[in-house]
């Protein structure tokens, strides 16, 4: 049995030991820390780049919410013509350039998928809304000169 036991002479043992030992120890108490700053920093960034696909997400759907509200107060007149889709396109294909593939979580995927197709679909809509409305703009300009 005590050919098992490792007989420790703490005191006996030389400054050269004693240096190795608390190297090792320093070694592991650093690795360990590295791990954990490169863990935490990873998750950092994974939360920074949900942050920006939501953002997006929430920046495509407020700009739709302000177009529409704006239609359903013109409805029947001629004001919209002034409308830009430029901040709508500019969303969306920020949106379009997400690649899917790369999202830190897959529960985005189908939000970001969704946002494009609807952004795409909004902003067909709206171009056709814009060109009805300069149509019938043309119509009572074109009407009010024979008129008068």
């Amino acid at each position: 049995m005590n050919e098992f036991c490792i007989y420790l002479d703490w005191a006996g043992w030389k400054p050269e030991v004693w240096t190795g030992i608390l190297q090792a120890v320093v070694a592991g108490v650093a690795i360990y820390a590295a791990g954990r700053l490169a863990t935490k920093q990873y998750r950092m960034q994974i939360a920074q780049r949900v942050g920006a696909v939501v953002a997006l997400l929430a920046h495509v759907a407020d700009l739709a919410d302000g177009y529409s509200q704006d239609l359903n107060k013109s409805i029947g007149s001629t004001a919209p013509t002034h409308w830009t889709t430029g901040q709508l396109n500019a969303a969306r294909d920020a949106l379009g350039k997400i690649a899917v593939h790369d999202l830190p979580d897959e529960m985005l995927v189908d939000p970001v998928l969704s946002g494009i197709d609807a952004a795409t679909d909004f902003c067909a809509l709206l171009a056709s809304v814009i060109a009805k409305c300069s149509a019938r703009q043309r119509r009572i300009g074109l009407r009010s000169t024979r008129g008068g």
